[in-house]
């Protein structure tokens, strides 16, 4: 009881003397966490401290008392959120071995004004000798510390160059006021600059763009919304109208990658404008733009749209539809400047030459644009090049932008490994490296081959070779292979390098990758709709620190959706259905209302959008049904934690017999779901995920079935809640009685 009581001592006096900057000080604790101990400080926090960005700042050693080069496990939580379980504080910068430095972690999402508690904890197994010596922490904020500062104006209908990067994890405040509404309904946000993928893995980095509030989307890359890449600037325009309010405006942008991801995105210049912004207005594919532009002397305007795939269009032509007007009556129309991208298609020539009308006729010029595309973004630039002062115009009333699909399909390349051979183990090169080698085939031919983020050398018969780093432990191995127009084929096994085996190979054959939908809804739109206190969004972001922490996700096949609209949660399904093949695994995490109609007997969830009298943005549970349907994965396993989850089951008991071997149960495939209840309301603060993220965390087994996982809850909370979890197969989706099974790294 003596080791508590100094630090609480030097905490109580820090926030009578000075509450205010208490979060700046170093607060001395002088702890040793020696295997399983673990202290709790609370902090206290002012609304200014976390007007800002807010880092925790640790200060001490690490010590490898066992000399095997592995460190301490250890975790860290804030207010209850774990940032991250049985992780080496090493990695985030602190010292080794007796030799003191910092290490900083990015707490903004989890901290508010007031008391906050910080546990810290070495997860080591009883018995492990590796501990941490922690000298002190301080907690450093945005408002006290420029370095943190992301609080930015902007002006309104100006162009604003702000020059921003935004590394993982990294969130901007930008503000701007807007006096009468009216002008801006139809506003847009101009974003100029270009999305990096830093690691070369093919995606792009995760972003979110919020306006007032209102999210128009997260974990989504600005590449694939047509910003520019890898250098090459462009325009994103997107339409903000409906979020603004009078008075003052809030955006923020905000890097969604996990820590530690090296993806990132630059911000040359953003421009909040109304409905004509001088940047560039957005046109779309096969539909008629209304343009109604008069081009004076001089004057010029820029359009935008987005192609996905030129390769997709057997032509691409640019339809303009208006008129060419002689007004000085000198026998010569309106000289013109028409540019796609940076080639010129005409240059101080007239638009009747290719057909647009004359004196108020109104016909079309057509031209054909595909040879000067690109992937993403594509400007026109239109301009009267006439003298100043020359009166001859051109009205262009509307202009289409008009591509015709060829209808090949591009089928990702094929990836065979040679080496290591998966049914017989593999050689290690040395202790730290192995070679992995084989063959990508694909008849567009192969444009580049990564193994784990390591470029292969590679020939034009698509034979690969890659030396990568390897641990000792379980090693997980991506090979992603490029075709030339740019679809990627994966191929994933795990490596065992202390057992000299490969563990996919030797007992469940090739897993396939492990992707996972996560939702959490505890804020609603509507009034009505009882908010839940931010238990369910807290629930799934420890679920998705759990599953990429300690378990085959790998980050970047993982969705977190936080408050989601119904829409977004719709499309998520949409896009994992396009990527998940027939071996991959597929997990869906729900926690948030839901509810079961007595006399139709339909159940359905309320994502955030959800308003309680009407039911267009109610996901009910044969729409749900219809989209795990569409996904084509071996294994789909359903967790779902809300009220009434237990009526999407077609039987809702589990045999009591034991299940079969864990090889046996991965061979066939799975359509089942773990539910907090059947047809009764669920608590706000979850008994059942309280034991189920328990049970993940403490699993030290290397397999793990959903039906093992589901006898590991069912008694427990079933005595501290009302509700008796449910296990069962989903109804009509292709159950063959197989099961999801959860492997540790």
């Amino acid at each position: 009881m003596k080791k508590l009581i100094k630090p609480f001592i030097i905490l109580a006096l820090s926030l009578l003397l000075n509450p205010g900057l208490f979060a700046q000080e170093p607060v001395r604790i002088n702890e040793r966490f020696s295997a399983g101990e673990s202290h709790t400080y609370n902090v206290y926090l002012s609304s200014n401290d976390i007007s800002g960005k807010v880092k925790l700042i640790i200060y001490g050693t690490d010590y490898d008392y066992d000399s095997d080069g592995d460190y301490t496990d250890f975790a860290i939580s804030v207010n209850g959120d774990q940032l991250f379980f049985a992780k080496e504080l090493t990695t985030y910068g602190l010292g080794k071995d007796g030799s003191k430095s910092e290490m900083e972690y990015d707490i903004s999402d989890y901290v508010t004004s007031g008391t906050n508690s910080l546990t810290f904890q070495n997860t080591e197994n009883a018995g492990q000798r590796d501990y941490c010596y922690i000298e002190w922490f301080k907690i450093v904020s945005g408002a006290n510390n420029e370095t943190y500062k992301s609080l930015t104006s902007l002006y309104f209908n100006q162009k604003n160059y702000v020059n921003h990067k935004f590394p993982a994890q990294t969130a901007r405040k930008y503000t701007f006021s807007v006096s009468d509404i009216s002008v801006a309904r139809n506003a847009k946000l101009i974003l100029s600059g270009y999305d990096s993928d830093y690691d070369n893995d093919g995606d792009y980095t995760d972003f979110a763009v919020i306006v007032n509030g209102s999210t128009l989307f997260e974990f989504e890359s600005l590449e694939s919304k047509g910003f520019g890449s890898d250098g090459n600037s462009k325009n994103l325009i997107l339409d903000i109208g409906a979020y603004l309010q009078e008075g003052t405006n809030e955006i923020v942008l905000k890097n969604t990658e996990i820590e530690g991801q090296v993806d990132y995105v630059y911000i040359s210049s953003i421009e909040v404008a109304d409905g004509n912004p001088q940047t560039a207005l957005q046109a779309t594919l096969n539909s008629p733009f209304l343009l109604a532009k008069r081009f004076n002397s001089s004057e010029q305007k820029q359009v935008s749209f987005y192609i996905s795939d030129i390769n997709s269009y057997d032509d691409v032509k640019l339809k303009l539809s208006g008129t060419d007007v002689d007004e000085d009556m000198d026998g010569d129309y309106t000289d013109f400047l028409l540019q796609i991208n940076s080639t010129v298609l005409i240059d101080t020539k007239s638009l009747t030459e290719n057909g647009l009308g004359m004196n108020g006729a109104y016909a079309d010029a057509v031209f054909n644009i595909k040879p000067y595309l690109t992937n993403g973004n594509n400007i026109i630039l239109m301009r009267n090049t006439e003298d100043k002062g020359q009166v001859d115009y051109v009205y262009i009333k509307s202009l289409e932008i008009i591509a015709n699909k060829n209808y090949v399909v591009n089928t990702p390349p094929v990836i065979t490994i040679t080496k290591p051979e998966l049914s017989r183990g593999f050689k290690i090169v040395n202790s730290s490296t192995m070679i992995v080698e084989g063959i990508a085939s694909d008849d567009d031919g192969i444009r580049s081959v990564y193994v784990n983020s390591v470029k292969a050398q590679s020939n034009y018969g698509g034979i690969f070779k890659a030396e990568i780093p390897v641990s000792p432990g379980m090693n997980q191995i991506q090979v992603i292979a490029t075709d030339n127009k740019g679809m990627s084929g994966y191929k994933t096994f795990t490596i065992d390098i202390q057992n000299n085996a490969v563990t996919g190979g030797e007992l469940l054959g090739q897993t396939g990758k492990y992707y996972a939908l996560i939702i959490g809804v505890s804020d609603y739109d509507d009034p009505a709709i009882p908010d839940l206190l931010g238990e369910p969004t807290k629930d799934a972001r420890e679920l998705y620190n759990i599953l990429t922490q300690q378990y085959t996700f790998n980050p970047q096949d993982v969705k977190l959706l936080l408050n989601p609209t119904y829409r977004q949660i719709i499309r998520s399904f949409d896009d994992f259905a396009k990527k998940i093949t027939e071996n991959d695994n597929f997990l869906i995490f729900y926690a948030g209302h839901g509810n079961w109609d007595e006399q139709t007997e339909i159940g359905y969830w309320l994502p955030k959008d959800a308003e309680l009298g009407y039911t267009d943005a109610w996901l009910y549970n044969s729409v749900l049904v219809d989209n795990i349907r569409k996904v084509n994965s071996k294994h789909t396993l359903l967790i779902a934690d809300a009220c009434f989850s237990g009526g999407i089951f077609k039987a809702r008991s589990l045999l009591p017999n034991a299940p079969k071997a864990i090889k046996q149960k991965y061979e066939l495939k799975s359509r089942n779901a773990i539910t907090s209840g059947a047809l009764k309301t669920v608590p706000n603060r979850s008994v059942f995920f309280k034991y189920l993220s328990d049970r993940l965390k403490n699993n030290t087994e290397k397999y793990l079935s959903a039906s093992q996982l589901y006898r590991k809850i069912e008694i427990p909370v079933g005595n501290n809640s009302p509700n008796v979890p449910q296990y069962g197969d989903i109804r009509n989706v292709g159950d063959e009685g197989g099961d999801f099974i959860f492997i540790r790294k």
